[in-house]
């Protein structure tokens, strides 16, 4: 939450209500909306620009976790002189798990530090396993291209995903995963989670009759060799990690807001006093 009272120049506005009575309460009222919308404006730009965010419709998600809502606006008729921006997910609940899990990640990267997580995966047998938060291998994304979506590990069936009635549940069964007696059908993917470790892909290749050269595998998948399969890491896992803090939020709504303030004050205080004559 991020007021804005702080930035009256109290002895001023005493003054101006004596002089203009009700004008004065209303200039404060408008000079107080117009600024914080300003300010969100501002913070949504500010947010998107210093987080990388690959894809588009994620950048207005992130963006729009900033809030300045009707209840948080001066109302003279409410007698409220007061406003303030608000993150999503922080001191105020974002009403959807969309909205909550983008405003936990902007609070993260805003306060920084170490930060911690026991997501559970499903290891062999069905049983769950503590992973955290799950790295992508190097190569899977990059500056300017996202990580897949199929390659997610609730798409891939090895996390929880949201259940229609509320819960949680894992994908019935692995995606690529298709079995046949003897093994499984060649060209297809098995997705893998190794405790401790990540999540890792193995590929049924066709393989030719006769001599056949070596097969490579990423250098972190070793073990996992079979004479007609490739494997390949997918995530990492990491219990904990450690966030620098980019985003500096409060720095920036703090930044030129009492300039910002007295200069829509003034002009809304003329238009005001304008208008009543």
């Amino acid at each position: 939450m991020l007021p804005i009272t702080s930035v009256f120049d109290t002895a001023r506005f005493q003054r101006d209500l004596a002089a203009y009575g009700r004008q004065a309460v209303f200039a404060s009222a408008v000079a107080i909306n117009r600024t914080l919308e300003q300010k969100q404006a501002q913070l949504r730009a500010h947010v998107t620009s210093r987080l990388t965010i690959r894809n588009g419709k994620a950048r207005q998600l992130f963006a729009d976790v900033i809030r300045f809502g009707a209840s948080d606006r001066a109302d003279v008729k409410r007698q409220q002189l007061s406003g303030r921006i608000v993150v999503l997910g922080g001191q105020t609940e974002a009403r959807t798990n969309l909205f909550r899990r983008f405003g936990q990640m902007v609070i993260r990267h805003e306060q920084g530090g170490t930060v911690s997580s026991n997501a559970l995966y499903r290891a062999q047998n069905n049983q769950l396993t503590v992973g955290g938060f799950a790295i992508p291998a190097p190569g899977l994304r990059s500056a300017t291209k996202a990580m897949p979506r199929a390659l997610y590990p609730k798409n891939v069936g090895l996390s929880t995903r949201q259940a229609i009635s509320g819960g949680t549940e894992f994908a019935r069964q692995y995606k690529g995963g298709k079995k046949k007696r003897g093994g499984f059908k060649k060209d297809t993917r098995y997705y893998f989670v190794k405790e401790g470790v990540g999540i890792f892909v193995r590929e049924q290749r066709r393989v030719a009759k006769g001599p056949r050269k070596g097969i490579s595998m990423a250098s972190a998948s070793r073990g996992f060799m079979d004479k007609s399969s490739e494997y390949d890491a997918v995530w990492f896992f990491r219990p904990r990690i450690r966030l620098p803090r980019t985003l500096k939020i409060e720095e920036t709504y703090i930044g030129g807001l009492e300039e910002r303030f007295r200069v829509n004050y003034e002009t809304a205080l003329a238009d005001a006093l304008r208008s009543a004559r």
